[in-house]
C-alpha cells in the first residue's frame, strides 16, 4: 500500500533533468518546463544533485543591475561556460518507495525545496513528490473517505 501511495503522489509531469557537465545556459533554456527543480543525473539516471530556480537566481542576481544590451550578450556567453556542477546542491534528501506518508509530510515541510526526488535503492531517479501533488493526493483520499461515509449514512 505504501508503494502505491508514493506512486500516486509522484508528479506526472516530465522531470527536468540535466547532467553535471551541462551549462547554466542549458538550464535556463530548458526552464519552460514547469518544475521548480532541475535534477542532475548521470548516464545511468543516478541522482547527483539538485538545482533550484532560487539558487540560480541568487547566483545571477548580482550581475543583473549591470545589464544593458552589450552586457546581456556577454552574460549569456558567460552562462555557457558555467557548469552546473558549480551550482548544484549535493547535500539533499530524497524519498524512497518505502517512505510513509508521515515521513513524506515531515520531509517536504522541512525541506528548502518545493519538491523531493524519489529514488530507488541504487539512487536512480524515479520521480518527484511536489507539495501540489501531495496536497492533491490528500484531497483525493479525503474525497474517498467522504464518499464512503455518505454511502454508509445512506445505508443506515
Amino acid at each position: 500500500m505504501i508503494k502505491k501511495q508514493i506512486h500516486e503522489m509522484m508528479s506526472r509531469e516530465k522531470l527536468n533533468c540535466l547532467s553535471e557537465s551541462d551549462s547554466l545556459h542549458s538550464f535556463l533554456s530548458r526552464k519552460e518546463k514547469k518544475t521548480a527543480n532541475c535534477y542532475i543525473v548521470d548516464h545511468q539516471n543516478t541522482l547527483k544533485g539538485i538545482l533550484s530556480e532560487k539558487t540560480v537566481l541568487q547566483f545571477i542576481a548580482p550581475m543583473l543591475p549591470l545589464l544593458d544590451e552589450q552586457h546581456t550578450v556577454s552574460l549569456m556567453e558567460k552562462l555557457k561556460s558555467i557548469s552546473l556542477s558549480d551550482l548544484i546542491d549535493q547535500n539533499f534528501r530524497t524519498l524512497s518507495l518505502t517512505n510513509t506518508l508521515s515521513e513524506i509530510l515531515q520531509d517536504l515541510t522541512t525541506s528548502s525545496h518545493e519538491a523531493m526526488a524519489v529514488v530507488d535503492s541504487h539512487g536512480r531517479l524515479l520521480g518527484e513528490v511536489t507539495i501540489n501533488s501531495l496536497l492533491a493526493f490528500l484531497n483525493s483520499k479525503n474525497n474517498c473517505v467522504e464518499k464512503s461515509r455518505s454511502k454508509f449514512l445512506k445505508v443506515v
